[in-house]
């Protein structure tokens, strides 16, 4: 039956039946309120510290009367507080419904904005939801990506001439001219068609210098380990006058380590350009850690292209192949600098040493576009000295390649993956007779070294096809048991316009507010403001909202927790929406004394109306507006307030004779609510029952002969009255009009239990409720009476009151006081001592005990002394 209604007053409500509401819509009420947090994890990055020192010269840049009412329930309200409501959306299986695996979007993906959306797999779109709402970081690098993949509507490639050389030279000083090896005037050079041909460099042809010194100081004793550097003064200032510097060329880095020194020099016109330079050191020498090994790596931006140059020194001897492989590897871990645009790939064989802390943001050695090695690597030749004398001598340079310790580890992979090298198509520069032509021997004769390729320049681009060497040869420079080594490059530098780089970061920014939009849940609702008409104290009122999710990924909804009124429930507090599913929210207000405003919502003191605010996870934040009018009533208020003198509730403004009747006469501190006067009088009327004595005590005679009980037909208090005229008695109260003749006094009896019931505080307060049960457990009258001496006068006044009241209703009875006082007292208990609906404590009590109390009040004949006196 209860479903049955449920579905004919309320078809779209679920018939689930919740029998805590149920409890409400007779007469007693259970409720709580609680609502569920959505939590959001983030992430934090970790910085690691890292080594590096910038060069001195250059810095990077920077109802119960109603029963057809009370089967109104909703399966929605049925679950727990504690309970997480689902979504109520039955919806098929959505198209956004995936199977794959989970990815990140890349800067290689197609233009997110130009991307098809509904293409999309839905936990992609989550992922990018997630990752480009929650963090302006993302973000920001997303931007960044987008502009970077879009480099070229902005940039223009122009040619760069960089020379790069590298020479040890023996400790000896800068006695010699120079100017053949910086500005040859015979040099073997490619074409674009790699066919040879005999050049020259002039002063200005080369728009960058890198030139490498090693053994710039002997390594000897103290020189070994500490750096003299007015030595590698004296070798950059002779070659700042070779090349005309700073007329000419500028030099942007000078860094000597031991006998490690390290110049690049740009032609004048690109040093404005020229910025983001950085230098570090990394000894591998002595200890892992000297100097007398090891190298000098710079960095640098020149335009919109990366450079990054190492000139190194590595380990001597035939035999130390392995420790050469280890010293270059420990420079390119070691090699670390700060750059907040780069980022070392994770897939880089030379990823940083794990044993050194480094920023979060940092570069390595191969992040940039390009990176030139150079310097004296010691690789030699394995083959006797004698046999490599002989294929010098026949120029056999491809049989001496073949054999050459460099190439062999290579081939293997041991080191310098990725890089390139020009081929060896001249004799070894290692060992040479200083100031001589030949190589060095012994007194006793033979060579002293066997003649290598020790000094080397290799490289390594991001894109192969941006650099060509055009030279790789030796020069003829005798000072040094070396010969310099030189390699001339033509590389593809990128260079940005401005303009239209602005243009295409305006572009990606709307692209991705464009997509923002498109990621950001979306919902619409049916109506943003919900009327609940007239209220009703202890009615329940009901209103449905739909809730469309009109986006294009999942929406979460939910209410913010606690915001709720104590009198308002809704259901489902959050749920997610599918892409054009909806789902309808359920509003249910119930004014009740468990929800604390009902005194105030009677008296004026609160309105019943509120604002919600609807949270969309990641998007838009609505406001619903909740109101209706509260049909103001006596009940669910206070003895306290109720006793003060007013005017019922819902008294016509114009009525003087409602006024006049209801003018207090006596002092409000010793006065007793007009509302519970009226009832008991009213009972006393109508001698508490209705029709005639003889009819209901022949029905008394009748069912104590039939089952030896008397059920209670036509005891007031005992048998309930009729729910209508109840709310008709009730509605009395409180617009001020008397109560019809065709009243029941069993209706009438009904409305003051009720009325009782629904107190915000008992007629006995709860504080007292302990003392009450003492006392009735004493057996001691005086101690009973003592307990109500001590309640508060309103209080008191409202018990003495219905204790005489009862007490006529025993002697209009005395041939059933008997049977009377055991039922009485057991009906009213529940209704004077306490109120067990919302207190559980008070339900533990005995129930016989607090009947007891009760009971030896009206068992007292001597009449209670009364201290009001009060007409209507």
């Amino acid at each position: 039956m209860r479903n049955s209604n449920l579905a004919t007053l309320f078809p779209n409500f679920p018939t689930g039946y919740d029998e805590r509401w149920e409890r409400r819509t007779t007469w007693t009420s259970d409720v709580s309120y609680s609502s569920l947090y959505l939590l959001r994890e983030s992430l934090s990055s970790q910085g690691h510290p890292i080594f590096m020192e910038p060069s001195p010269n250059y810095k990077p840049q920077s109802s119960p009367f109603k029963n057809s009412l009370a089967a109104c329930q909703n399966s929605y309200f049925s679950q727990s507080d504690n309970d997480s409501p689902s979504s109520s959306s039955n919806n098929s299986q959505s198209p956004f419904l995936y199977s794959g695996t989970r990815r990140r979007a890349s800067s290689t993906d197609a233009s997110v904005g130009s991307q098809p959306f509904w293409g999309k797999d839905l936990e992609d779109v989550e992922n990018e939801q997630e990752n480009i709402l929650n963090s302006s970081k993302a973000r920001r690098a997303w931007i960044r990506r987008e502009v970077a993949r879009r480099a070229p509507e902005y940039t223009e490639s122009f040619s760069v001439t960089i020379f790069v050389t590298t020479w040890n030279v023996n400790g000896r000083k800068p006695i010699i001219e120079i100017r053949d090896w910086l500005l040859p005037s015979k040099l073997e050079m490619l074409d674009e068609n790699n066919q040879p041909y005999i050049g020259s460099i002039s002063l200005g042809d080369v728009d960058i210098y890198v030139i490498g010194l090693q053994e710039v100081q002997e390594l000897s004793g103290t020189n070994a380990v500490l750096t003299d550097t007015n030595r590698g003064r004296l070798w950059q200032h002779r070659i700042e006058m070779t090349l005309f510097s700073p007329e000419r060329y500028v030099c942007v880095q000078s860094r000597q380590l031991v006998g490690i020194l390290l110049l690049v020099f740009v032609r004048k016109d690109h040093e404005p350009f020229t910025r983001d330079v950085m230098v570090t050191e990394v000894g591998t020498g002595i200890m892992n850690r000297g100097g007398n090994k090891g190298g000098v790596v710079t960095r640098m931006r020149i335009y919109d292209t990366t450079l990054c140059i190492a000139s190194c020194h590595l380990t001597a001897h035939d035999h130390n192949v392995e420790r050469r492989n280890q010293d270059f590897h420990e420079l390119m871990r070691k090699a670390i600098f700060m750059d907040p645009d780069v980022r070392s790939s994770p897939y880089s064989p030379y990823a940083p040493d794990p044993n050194l802390s480094h920023e979060s943001n940092f570069t390595t050695v191969a992040d940039h576009d390009f990176v030139f090695f150079l310097g004296d690597l010691n690789y030699r030749i394995n083959l006797p000295p004698e046999e490599v004398m002989s294929r010098i001598q026949q120029a056999d340079w491809k049989h001496l390649r073949e054999y050459d310790q460099l190439n062999l580890a290579r081939r293997a992979k041991a080191v310098f993956q990725g890089f390139e090298e020009g081929v060896l198509n001249f004799a070894p520069t290692y060992k040479h007779e200083p100031f001589g032509d030949g190589y060095e021997e012994r007194e006793e004769g033979g060579l002293k070294r066997t003649p290598a390729w020790c000094d080397r320049v290799l490289w390594k681009a991001k894109q192969s096809s941006n650099i060509r060497q055009i030279s790789y040869q030796r020069h003829e420079l005798y000072s040094s048991d070396h010969r310099p080594v030189s390699a001339l490059f033509e590389a593809k530098f990128k260079r940005t316009n401005k303009n239209k780089k602005n243009e295409v970061i305006a572009e990606v920014q709307r692209m991705l507010e464009q997509r923002e939009n498109e990621l950001r849940p979306q919902i619409s609702l049916s109506s943003q403001d919900i009327s609940l008409g007239v209220v009703e104290f202890n009615v329940p009122a009901t209103s449905t909202l739909t809730v469309t999710n009109v986006g294009r990924v999942k929406a979460k909804i939910s209410f913010p927790p606690r915001r709720f009124p104590s009198w308002l429930r809704v259901a489902p507090p959050t749920c997610e929406l599918e892409p054009l599913s909806s789902i309808d929210l359920h509003f249910r207000v119930l004014v009740d004394v468990d929800c604390g405003s009902s005194s105030n919502l009677s008296f004026g003191d609160e309105d019943l109306s509120c604002t919600l605010v609807l949270h969309v996870e990641l998007g838009n934040d609505y406001f619903i507006s909740i109101y209706g009018q509260y049909k103001r009533t006596c009940f669910g208020s206070n003895l306290e307030r109720l006793a003060h003198p007013h005017l019922p509730f819902r008294a016509p403004v114009d009525s003087s004779s409602i006024k006049a009747a209801f003018r207090p006469r006596i002092p409000t501190t010793k006065g007793l609510p007009c509302e519970v006067w009226r009832l008991g009088h009213n009972l006393w009327q109508r001698r508490f029952f209705p029709g005639s004595l003889d009819s209901m005590e022949g029905n008394l005679l009748k069912d104590i002969e039939s089952g030896g009980r008397y059920s209670g037909e036509g005891f007031v208090f005992i048998e309930s009255g009729d729910p209508e005229q109840a709310l008709e008695v009730r509605d009395c109260l409180d617009t001020g009009q008397p109560i019809p003749n065709h009243i029941s006094g069993k209706s009438i009896a009904f409305c003051l239990c009720q009325f009782l019931r629904y107190l915000e505080d008992p007629v006995i307060p709860r504080e007292f409720c302990g003392a009450c049960v003492a006392a009735a457990r004493s057996g001691s009258l005086d101690t009973v009476k003592q307990v109500v001496s001590l309640l508060p006068p309103v209080h008191q006044n409202v018990l003495v009151y219905l204790i005489e009241l009862l007490k006529e209703f025993l002697r209009h009875y005395s041939s059933h006081r008997e049977y009377l006082l055991n039922c009485v007292p057991e009906i009213l208990s529940d209704l004077l001592l306490c109120n067990p609906i919302s207190y559980q404590e008070s339900a533990a009590m005995e129930a016989k005990e607090r009947a007891q109390f009760i009971r030896m009040l009206l068992m007292d004949a001597e009449p209670a002394q009364v201290i009001f006196d009060i007409r209507v």
